[in-house]
C-alpha cells in the first residue's frame, strides 16, 4: 500500500463531502510537471511547467484548473520530516517514529456555479478536515495518524504563480484559486513497519 495515496483517499473524502457538487475532479498528489519548452525573442527557452499527477506508464494527468468541472483540486508533498518519540519505553517501543508530512491542498473552483468564494471554500474546508483517523482506518504498523491545517492561501495570483511557471494567467474573476497547507502526524512502530518486518514481528506489535 502507498501510504500517501492512502490518506489522500481519506482527505479526498472530506473535500467531497464539503462539496457535493456533480461535476468535480478531485485528484491526489499532483508534481510540477514540465510540458513544453518555449523560446522567447532573445533565443532563451523556459519550459513550461503546470501541476499533473502521474498515472504509470510514463504519462501525465494533467491537474490544473479545467472549466468543465466546477471544482477541481489535488495536493503536492513538500517535504517530510522524522524523530524518535520522547519516552517511548524499551525494546520494541524504542522504535517509535513520529513522521510529519508537510503538504499543500490546491481547490479551483467557479464562484458562479460553485456559490461560494475563496474565503467560504477555506471555511468549509477547516471545519470538515479530519482530526484523527479512527483506529479501525489505521494503517498496518501506525498506532495514530493526526491533520492540522497550517495555513491558507486566498490570492489567487499568488497560487497560480506557484502552481504554474512560464504560463499566462488564464483565470477570470469567476474563478477562485487557493491553497491549505497542512500537515499529517504519524505514530508508527518501525520495527512493526510491513517493509522491515517478519509476519512473527508483525503479531507482537
Amino acid at each position: 500500500m502507498n501510504y500517501l495515496d492512502y490518506i489522500m483517499g481519506i482527505l479526498n473524502e472530506a473535500v467531497k463531502a464539503s462539496f457535493p457538487c456533480e461535476n468535480t475532479r478531485i485528484l491526489g498528489v499532483a508534481q510540477a510537471v514540465r510540458v513544453e519548452v518555449q523560446s522567447t525573442t532573445q533565443g532563451v527557452q523556459k519550459a513550461k511547467i503546470v501541476p499533473g499527477v502521474y498515472v504509470g506508464n510514463g504519462d501525465v494527468e494533467y491537474s490544473g484548473f479545467d472549466d468543465r468541472y466546477q471544482l477541481c483540486s489535488y495536493h503536492k508533498a513538500i517535504n517530510m520530516s522524522s524523530r524518535r518519540v520522547p519516552g517511548s519505553g524499551y525494546g520494541h517501543e524504542q522504535s517509535r517514529i513520529a513522521l510529519t508530512h508537510n503538504m499543500s491542498l490546491v481547490i479551483c473552483a467557479d464562484v458562479d456555479r460553485m456559490g461560494k468564494d475563496a474565503g467560504q471554500i477555506a471555511l468549509d474546508i477547516q471545519f470538515k478536515f479530519p482530526d484523527l483517523l479512527k483506529a479501525n482506518r489505521l494503517p498496518e504498523g501506525f498506532y495514530s495518524v493526526a491533520f492540522n491545517v497550517t495555513g491558507m492561501t486566498l490570492n489567487a495570483e499568488q497560487v497560480f504563480r506557484e502552481e504554474f511557471q512560464n504560463e499566462n494567467y488564464f483565470l477570470g474573476p469567476q474563478h477562485a484559486l487557493l491553497k491549505v497547507n497542512y500537515a499529517i502526524e504519524s505514530v508508527l512502530n518501525k520495527r512493526c513497519f510491513p517493509a522491515n518486518c517478519e509476519p512473527q514481528e508483525l503479531q507482537t506489535c
